[in-house]
């Protein structure tokens, strides 16, 4: 029952999402930003703002799209069998450990990154171009390696008229020390494709994060596959990959009286009651991945408070951890 997450955040709920979404905005979102430097003339691309375009990017002023580039996503592993309502941009969810994150508006390049703990997995783009049918489409299928992790490329590249570059970029992230596999992929893209369109990648495969990204550039320039390599690669590079000695979690002896009688059925029946989400960077894979929050618990009796745990997986028992008022989860 453990939620495996590499990247997970603190907090299951939309407003703890909201206000504990520091790994992913500052370290993800950041990280990418960084490796804008490796893309020569990228072009910002422009959010227009209102409720109409929550879940898409027009640029109409520009003409990078005429009616935006919405994003979705489905656990569903057959091409062209997918309807649904398209993610807000700034979303999050984590459930049963498939974690999902959608950056917010006016961050570059616009990241959608899904960590599946096992299963199918698709990433879909739609949206109208503004060159209106004109220019050229190339899709590049490519790998790349780092010290600490690989992955496929898949980019779809429409270039070559007036109008900014529209570079649909999706690439998977695997990792020896996440126990990854991607035992199968499917390309929904095509090949001409630049006027109304619809493209997705799927994965299927287990503790991998298939990412996709917008890439741009000024004035309709091609994007190269090794300039897409590199970017990836330059991105990838950066995460903090870290490993860590598996060791028993030892309760502060402070809050040794504070036991959580609860089962994991009691935990999923009542999600009024409990906040999870994965310890990050802080994880001991194999040991504690795992936070959880008991509010109204006799140990945390301020209103507003909930006393914390560490889920030892060894064990399978909740070590005490100490108020959220002073840790500061969500």
């Amino acid at each position: 029952m453990s939620v495996y997450s590499p990247f997970a955040l603190q907090g299951v709920s939309d407003e703890c999402a909201r206000k504990s979404a520091t790994f992913f905005t500052s370290g993800l979102v950041d990280l990418f930003q960084s490796a804008n430097a490796s893309l020569a003339a990228f072009y910002f691309y422009r959010y227009d703002g209102g409720s109409s375009y929550l879940s898409s990017i027009m640029d109409g002023g520009n003409d990078m799209y005429d009616w935006g580039n919405s994003i979705f996503v489905s656990q569903t592993f057959i091409p062209n069998n997918f309807s649904g309502s398209s993610l807000v941009y700034g979303f999050y969810s984590l459930e049963s450990g498939l974690e999902i994150f959608v950056s917010p508006p006016n961050t570059y390049p616009h990241v959608t990154a899904v960590f599946l703990p096992a299963g199918n997995l698709s990433i879909i783009c739609q949206g109208d171009t503004g060159s209106d049918g004109s220019g050229l489409v190339v899709n590049y299928l490519l790998n790349y390696t780092t010290p600490k992790a690989h992955g496929t490329i898949w980019a779809n590249i429409n270039y070559g008229a007036s109008d900014p570059t529209i570079g649909d970029v999706w690439f998977s992230i695997e990792s020896s020390e996440w126990g990854s596999e991607l035992r199968g992929w499917v390309d929904g893209r095509k090949v001409r494709d630049n006027n109304y369109y619809r493209h997705d990648v799927q994965v299927e495969g287990t503790n991998l994060l298939l990412c996709k990204i917008l890439l741009s550039r000024v004035n309709g320039q091609v994007i190269y596959p090794w300039e897409i390599t590199e970017y990836v690669r330059t991105y990838v590079g950066s995460i903090p990959f870290q490993v860590r000695e598996v060791q028993a979690a030892a309760p502060d002896s402070a809050w040794m009286p504070c036991a959580l009688n609860a089962t994991w059925g009691d935990i999923i029946a009542d999600r009024t009651k409990y906040v999870q989400g994965g310890l990050g960077l802080d994880m001991v894979m194999g040991q504690t991945e795992t936070w959880l929050c008991a509010h109204g618990h006799p140990c945390a009796p301020e209103e507003g408070d909930s006393m914390c745990y560490k889920y030892n997986e060894s064990s399978e028992e909740f070590i005490p951890w100490g108020r959220n008022s002073d840790l500061n989860l969500f």
